[in-house]
């Protein structure tokens, strides 16, 4: 845990470039990167969801306002999927490791990013869309930083 910990310190100190846009094209961009069986395995086994409130503490020591943000954008988060049974489904896939295949993960990524982070605002409730425009990259990229770390911290 201690090196998931500083693996996840390095990258919000240096991955701050990179943009979170799309959860779809960064899982694809992480099967490209390190192969689809090992990206199954950290989307299945990595217990993705359980790990941003440790996310969320360290980013809130190395940033105080963007953690206030991201702990917010995730507790908004919670509250939508709790209402949404089509992205509670997504999610269930890429952060409770319930997909089969990363074809399924990059599908359920992408269902996610068009119910919760896309212009199609008939599939989001009216209170949720002024937060989605503000706040879904934050919880993209929460997920996209650790699931870097355990690809670190797993396959050195």
């Amino acid at each position: 845990m201690k090196i998931l910990a500083l693996l996840l310190s390095i990258t919000l100190a240096f991955g701050q470039d990179t943009e979170y846009q799309s959860l779809a094209a960064c899982t694809r961009d992480l099967v490209g990167e390190y192969g689809e069986r090992d990206s199954i395995k950290v989307f299945q086994e990595g217990k993705i969801e359980e790990r941003i409130p440790s996310y969320i503490d360290e980013l809130y020591y190395t940033n105080k306002t963007e953690g206030e943000e991201t702990k917010q954008a995730y507790s908004e988060l919670q509250n939508e999927l709790t209402m949404n049974k089509e992205a509670k489904a997504a999610w269930d896939i890429v952060a409770r490791g319930k997909g089969e295949n990363m074809e399924g993960v990059m599908d359920a990524a992408h269902r996610l990013d068009v119910l919760l982070g896309g212009d199609e605002r008939e599939l989001v409730s009216a209170r949720f869309w002024g937060w989605v425009r503000k706040y879904w990259k934050k919880i993209v990229k929460a997920i996209i930083i650790i699931v870097r770390a355990i690809f670190k911290s797993w396959f050195k």
